[in-house]
């Protein structure tokens, strides 16, 4: 049986039932089938349907659907304060809502059309069970920006406010003595457990205070009271009560415990309940001493965190280990950011020092508690100065993470190479995605766990030849299809780049040719030249869009939290992304030595080891178009025709 197969609405039935089944199963974690999950979804289906299919079929089927359901979801989310028609299962719009809708949607220039136009009379059937399947896994692309992007200038600081901020010490007067503080807290700052004790142990002091001086039982007389209660021997409450008494604290009661005592057992019980809570209050009230008001032991460092940095300063490789850059770069980067994006120095901490702090966190990578120990200064100024920092460098993305031309109206040199010209002539870079690792909350983990199985935030990113980043979309969930980030960003993102000449139905993306050899190294590891037609295009295509595991390659070796972002929220995951590609490309700007970009310049076939995650996913609808696959196929004759072929 071939790959395609007729889908009638009782086979879609039947492959919602066992899919469901297999979810109540447990067998589909992570919005992904495990290896038995399938196997059992291929043979259920062939039970139930009569009609075997193979894994691939069903899993083409389950993405069309999933798409068919993200692009009603889209629609849904546009169109609301509108009514719903249940028969039909689809938003009621009026004829002017659509006319303003698809002259939004729809841009003819880049090849864009409205994919919501097919729901405008019916939605899609089964729409609960598509809820059921890809609810979880729906993701919109609400949360994704560009550089500039108006929605990528939100506040990102939202992780700060999860570190406790210091106590403040202030001096009372100038007759304390020295060495002396007092801690102050703002009364808003206490925690809800914090202001309780605190109120309760103030209580007591006062009422303890305004007492007059009573004469204290004896022990004596105080097991007295208790037998004159009526409390038996060898019982759990004479018991509790010679416990008590032994203590002088429960004795002195201030002078009551002869009025407790003519409550008879009641007021024991009463009296014995007292103490109990009195005992938890005071370890309440240590604890609370122990964390807020004791202050510990001042560390001891041989230096300074700005000592350590200026002294790596006068040993280049060991600093450029350290901040992933070479001292020039360093201050050159500095005193931009200074001079122009609002980076400055407070009473206690240089901006140098901030940036330096920054530069170890995504460099290293870091931990907070790490850079907290080693430069000496609380996690919340760490915490704040790395905001600070993250603040600027998101606003030099928006100037930098840009064509340097951008009308495209020269050839980049590389194109100008025999190989290359004039087939390529109009190529102004490379796209694709890349996965990058992020930790997530638990209910997030399915929207964002992408094909490779873990968590991660896919982005998508245009290349030129010169291995910069012109153009990227960071914020969508792992699970988003290549695709759907593309169409997103040309319909909603005006600074996405497009070629200088335009092509007449979409966007000029030239895919390769599938089922033919296309890696470089696949190339290497054979005997002999590329074959056909299909294999010198798909070879020289490959070595022109090599530029895109070299600059991932680069980017993921020299700032090392892109191999796994811990749990910022989303939204700073996502300026994490930004301010590393703006870094990217500002030590390529630069002009001065770089140890990781020397190695793929003098080898531009050259690939670094981590290159795993960038993406194989071709744009179906750019591949698809024929006017790009008449472009490709006349390149292809083009080049054989030119080697005699």
């Amino acid at each position: 049986m071939g790959d395609k197969a007729d889908w009638g609405d009782g086979f879609v039935r039947h492959l919602f039932d066992v899919c469901k089944e297999e979810i109540e199963a447990g067998n589909r974690p992570m919005g992904i089938f495990t290896t038995t999950g399938w196997k059992n979804v291929v043979s259920k289906f062939a039970e139930k349907s009569g009609d075997k299919r193979t894994k691939k079929q069903l899993k083409n089927k389950l993405d069309v659907l999933k798409k068919e359901y993200t692009m009603f979801m889209e629609f849904k989310n546009c169109a609301t304060g509108l009514g719903w028609d249940e028969a039909k299962q689809t938003i009621v719009c009026s004829l002017e809502w659509w006319e303003e809708h698809l002259a939004r949607c729809n841009n003819r220039e880049k090849g864009i059309k409205c994919n919501h136009v097919k729901f405008r009379k019916q939605g899609p059937k089964f729409l609960d069970d598509l809820h059921i399947i890809f609810g979880k896994s729906h993701v919109s692309g609400a949360s994704a920006s560009c550089p500039g992007d108006v929605s990528s200038d939100e506040a990102s600081d939202d992780d700060v406010a999860e570190v406790p901020k210091p106590a403040k010490t202030v001096n009372p007067g100038k007759n304390k003595r020295k060495g002396s503080s007092t801690i102050v807290r703002d009364k808003d700052e206490k925690s809800p457990f914090a202001q309780t004790a605190a109120e309760k142990i103030c209580t007591s002091v006062e009422a303890s205070s305004a007492s007059p001086c009573n004469v204290v039982p004896t022990i004596k007389e105080a097991m007295k009271m208790v037998k004159d209660c009526g409390v038996e021997e060898k019982t759990a409450l004479m018991h509790t009560a010679t416990t008590l008494i032994m203590k002088p604290e429960f004795r002195e009661m201030d002078g009551k415990l002869v009025d407790v005592a003519k409550e008879g057992q009641k007021g024991l019980l009463m009296l014995a309940d007292l103490a109990q809570h009195a005992s938890i209050m005071g370890e309440m009230a240590n604890l609370y001493t122990e964390r807020y008001l004791q202050k510990g032991a001042y560390r001891q460092t041989p230096e300074t965190g700005i000592q350590w940095v200026m002294r790596l300063m006068d040993r280049p490789r060991y600093f450029y280990k350290m901040f992933r850059m070479s001292p020039e770069i360093f201050h050159a980067l500095h005193d931009l950011l200074v001079s122009t994006y609002g980076l400055s120095s407070s009473n206690n901490v240089s901006s140098i020092e901030s940036l330096a702090m920054f530069l170890w966190i995504v460099g290293g990578p870091q931990s907070f508690s790490q850079v907290e120990s080693h430069f000496t200064r609380s996690l919340w100024t760490v915490h704040t100065k790395f905001h600070e920092v993250l603040k600027c460098l998101r606003k030099l993305a928006k100037d930098n993470i840009t064509p340097r031309d951008p009308t495209f109206s020269m050839e980049h040199g590389r194109l100008r190479e025999d190989r290359f010209w004039p087939y390529f002539k109009d190529a102004i870079g490379a796209i694709d995605g890349s996965h990058i690792s992020v930790v997530v909350l638990l209910d997030e983990t399915i929207s964002h766990t992408c094909h490779h199985g873990y968590t991660s935030q896919n982005v998508l990113a245009i290349y030129n030849f010169d291995m910069r980043f012109i153009f990227a979309v960071a914020g969508w969930p792992g699970s988003a299809h290549d695709s759907r980030i593309l169409s997103h960003a040309l319909a909603n993102f005006p600074s996405f780049p497009m070629p200088p000449t335009g092509y007449p139905n979409r966007i000029g993306y030239l895919a390769p040719f599938k089922g033919t050899t296309y890696h470089i190294p696949e190339f290497r590891h054979r005997s002999g030249p590329p074959q056909g037609k299909y294999e010198v295009f798909n070879f020289l295509h490959s070595s022109l869009r090599n530029v895109i595991e070299r600059s991932f390659g680069v980017l993921k070796q020299k700032w090392r939290i892109l191999k796994g972002i811990p749990s910022f929220s989303h939204t700073t995951q996502k300026h994490i992304i930004m301010a590393c590609l703006a870094l990217h490309n500002f030590v390529r700007d630069s002009n001065l030595r770089d140890k990781e970009f020397e190695r793929c310049d003098a080898d531009e076939d050259y690939l670094l080891e981590d290159t795993s995650d960038t993406s194989d996913d071709e744009s179906e609808d750019a591949e698809n178009d024929d006017t790009m696959n008449t472009i490709r196929t006349r390149i292809a004759d083009a080049l054989i025709s030119a080697r005699g072929g």
